[in-house]
């Protein structure tokens, strides 16, 4: 009977312990598969954010591109230089390719109202008349022109304040900005200085 007690009591004791060793493996486990998976998705997080900056960037980079090539081709045909076709061809390629980028931005930057889809298309709105002149080789009024290089700078600015605050740039760690291998750009270096005032 004794026996019989201490092998029950020694087999107790073995499940008990395996039971115990089973329960902080699955406990370790979980841990490392939650862990792991809160990593990866702060990974994604800051891959997809360096992604949409360097669309957001593109885009922002053809659009002064754009706007300066408008503006000397306007030039040309103001003041009836002898080669207007090289200027325009430029700018109408240049707007082209903000088109294009733009479409990158929508893309990747979600719904219709979202401010910086909303902002690149003012962007591309406000010089789209330029781009109409350019492409029928005359000018607009000197008045309409001035309207629409004011309304593009404003949407210019406004376009890097909404990059700015989707992509956290300026703000709390778990940002992009936290990211060691990420140099964010300043609002300086995206806002390049163009022909005309800011």
């Amino acid at each position: 009977m004794v026996s019989v007690s201490c092998v029950s009591d020694t087999v107790s004791a073995a499940l008990i312990g395996a039971a115990a060793g089973l329960v902080g493996a699955i406990t370790g486990s979980l841990l490392t598969f939650y862990f792991n998976r809160v990593r990866e998705r702060d990974e994604f997080k800051q891959r997809w954010d360096r992604d949409r900056l360097d669309a957001f960037a593109t885009f922002h980079i053809s659009a002064n591109g754009a706007y300066r090539k408008l503006l000397a081709a306007r030039h040309a045909l103001e003041n009836q230089e002898a080669d207007t076709d090289q200027p325009c061809w430029l700018a109408i390629e240049a707007f082209e390719q903000m088109h294009q980028d733009s479409e990158t931005v929508t893309l990747l930057a979600g719904p219709r109202g979202q401010p910086v889809r909303r902002w690149a298309r003012e962007m591309r709105e406000a010089l789209r008349p330029l781009a109409d002149e350019t492409r029928e080789r005359r000018a607009i009024a000197s008045q309409q022109a001035v309207g629409c290089a004011s309304l593009f700078r404003e949407a210019r600015d406004n376009f890097i304040i909404a990059v700015q605050d989707e992509l956290e740039i300026k703000h709390s760690p778990g940002s992009l900005a936290a990211d060691p291998e990420y140099q964010a750009p300043s609002a300086e270096a995206l806002a390049t200085t163009d022909v005309g005032q800011r």
